[in-house]
């Protein structure tokens, strides 16, 4: 079988491997190729990407799909694994092919590389969508929410993550590829500018906003460049701790989080998390 077919109609893809599809047009994607490698080998042992995915899973519990999520930028797949161990089947849909190939030997599948908008999806015909830690590498992500909106069934959700907050930019954010960090404000005013619903806000890693001030903006100030030691070895720091003490109370700061989060919302953080609906009375032509 050469074509993938959704909802009755073949998309614009070709098989490269079983369960790995790939679309013929490519464009550059604003992300470093080195920096995505070297996140596919800390994402399992690294508290960030396992506090993000359990707070994701979190709220997808308390806002679930009516269907499989197409997971927009899904990178390595780390995310669409921890939304399918937690029962929510999950399509990864990645443009950059390193990433796609990560995601498909962890087992994912379909996987595409690909951007949505070239998938020839037909529109109203996904239940979800979500793009976690995405929209921050579009320079215009309007073209990005458009297509989402108009792929999404009438009711369908779509689930967001991005950094928080603008004061806390640095050189860090240069490096990976941001074009913005968001607030509640811009980011409300970015998806109901493209007709979305607003169901629900939060934001998380509330406990890293003071050590990210400090390490990312202070260290500059004094002229203290973490960076000049390398970029990887800044990553593999703040990520992976072998302190047996910072360990315990990172775990303990994000199970305390991660309570908040199952009942209410978190009023400050290093990131943002939003749900978003297509109204039940629109669709899109």
């Amino acid at each position: 079988m050469n074509q993938f077919h959704w909802n009755g109609k073949p998309l614009s893809v070709q098989a490269l491997d079983d369960g790995l599809w790939v679309s013929p047009t490519t464009e550059k994607v604003s992300y470093p190729s080195a920096h995505s490698k070297l996140i596919s080998t800390l994402e399992e042992g690294s508290f960030w990407f396992q506090h993000r995915n359990k707070c994701i899973t979190c709220i997808v519990n308390r806002f679930p799909p009516d269907g499989t999520i197409w997971d927009i930028g899904g990178g390595n797949g780390w995310v669409a694994l921890g939304l399918e161990h937690a029962g929510y089947p999950a399509y990864v849909v990645e443009p950059s092919l390193d990433g796609a190939k990560t995601a498909r030997a962890r087992g994912l599948s379909p996987v595409f590389c690909a951007f949505l908008e070239d998938l020839g999806l037909p529109n109203n015909s996904i239940s979800a969508a979500c793009a976690f830690d995405v929209l921050e590498h579009i320079e215009n992500p309007q073209n990005t929410l458009e297509s989402v909106y108009a792929k999404l069934k009438p009711g369908g959700l779509f689930y967001i993550t991005v950094p928080a907050f603008q004061s806390l930019w640095s050189q860090e954010d240069v490096l990976v590829g941001h074009y913005l960090r968001y607030n509640v404000k811009s980011l409300v005013s970015l998806v109901t500018s493209n007709h979305f619903e607003v169901l629900y806000h939060t934001y998380f890693f509330k406990y890293l906003v003071i050590p990210a001030f400090i390490s990312r903006k202070i260290y500059y100030f004094i002229k203290q460049n973490p960076y000049k030691k390398g970029h990887d070895k800044v990553v593999m720091s703040e990520h992976l701790h072998e302190s047996r003490f910072i360990q315990e109370v990172l775990s303990f700061l994000s199970r305390n989080e991660h309570r908040r989060l199952s009942k209410g919302r978190v009023d400050v953080g290093t990131s943002l998390l939003m749900v978003c609906r297509k109204p039940l009375s629109e669709a899109t032509d």
